[in-house]
C-alpha cells in the first residue's frame, strides 16, 4: 500500500499465469475511454484500489487477505525504512 492506503501497484503486483484478477485489471484498462479533462480516472492506483475494494480491500494499511486469495501487504513491507 502507499501512505494514502491505496495499493502501489509500481512496488510489487504478482500473479500465478492466467490470474482473473490482472484479465479483469487489463478489461477495466481496455474500456476506459482518454478524457483529458478527467487524467484522474486513468492513474493506476486508483484503478487497481477501486478494483481490490469490491474484493474486501480496506484502507487501513495493514496486511489483508481479500477474496481469491489476494493478498496486500502494508507500506513498511515493501519500502525502504525511514530510520
Amino acid at each position: 500500500m502507499e501512505n494514502s492506503g491505496l495499493i502501489n501497484s509500481g512496488l510489487v503486483l504478482g500473479a500465478h499465469k492466467g490470474d482473473e484478477d490482472f484479465k479483469n485489471i487489463l478489461s477495466i484498462y481496455k474500456n476506459k475511454k482518454y478524457d483529458s479533462n478527467k487524467l484522474n480516472d486513468l492513474i493506476t492506483v486508483g484503478i487497481i484500489s477501486d478494483y481490490f475494494k469490491l474484493h474486501g480491500l480496506e484502507i487501513n494499511n495493514k496486511i489483508q487477505y481479500l477474496d481469491n486469495n489476494q493478498i496486500v501487504f502494508p507500506t513498511e513491507y515493501l519500502t525502504v525504512s525511514k530510520s
